[in-house]
This record gives C-alpha cells, structure tokens and sequence, in this order.
C-alpha cells in the first residue's frame, strides 16, 4: 500500500504553517516536518485532524513523538559542505532524521533513546 502524505495546516499562538504528514486513518496523520516558527515538537507525533472547506487542520496530538528536536542555525554553505552531508549521514544512521529549510534553518530527530548521541554526531569525521 502507498503512503499518502498530505498538507496538515497547524495554527498555535496565532501563527499558522502548513506540515506535510502521512496518512494513518481518516483522521489520524504521522508528522514528517517540524513547524519552523511556533517552537513546537511535532515530528513524529500522531495528530487528529479535521477535514475543512480549505484542507485538513490540526485538532490535537494524539500520541506524542518517540524523537528529540533539536534546532541549529547554520549556513546553507556549511549544510552543503562534507562535514554538514556527514552530519546528516550520521543522524540516518543512528536512526533519525533531519530537516533543512529556509537554507540554514536545520531540524535533527533523534530517536529519544539514542539524543545523548547527538555530541558525536555533530563532531562526526
């Protein structure tokens, strides 16, 4: 069966975004992205959603994420670089997962049990 990854628009104190989250039921979505302005920890979470006149909204989280967020600010140049595609590499090999946006802006998951790693991680060779 395919994933089906669709918009999830979330609202919180005020300021909306939209995530991407794939399909569980009808109602119920695993989050894939973190939302870049509200600072809250959504990835891997499982959120109830409703379905509007312009999509689906965000109601509540459901079950909470089994990951850690971590948050850096780094140039696009030093993500770009081989230490930064080392970085990553090393984050999916320990078994989480890494987002980059508005260049620098760089989201690392670490799966809970494994976020005392994250030191070695970042000073990966």
């Amino acid at each position: 069966m395919n994933s089906v990854v669709k918009d999830i628009e979330i609202t919180i104190d005020g300021r909306t975004e939209t995530i991407k989250a794939e399909r569980l039921s009808d109602a119920i979505y695993y989050c894939l992205e973190s939302p870049v302005f509200s600072g809250v920890e959504l990835y891997g979470c499982e959120l109830e959603v409703v379905e509007s006149g312009e999509g689906l909204k965000f109601v509540k989280i459901l079950k909470a994420s089994n990951y850690t967020t971590f948050v850096y600010a780094w140039s696009r140049e030093f993500l770009d670089s081989g230490k930064g595609k080392k970085i990553k590499a090393t984050i999916v090999e320990t078994g989480g997962d890494w987002e980059q946006v508005m260049g620098g802006v760089f989201f690392i998951h670490l799966p809970k049990e494994k976020d005392h790693l994250l030191h070695g991680i970042l000073n990966a060779e």
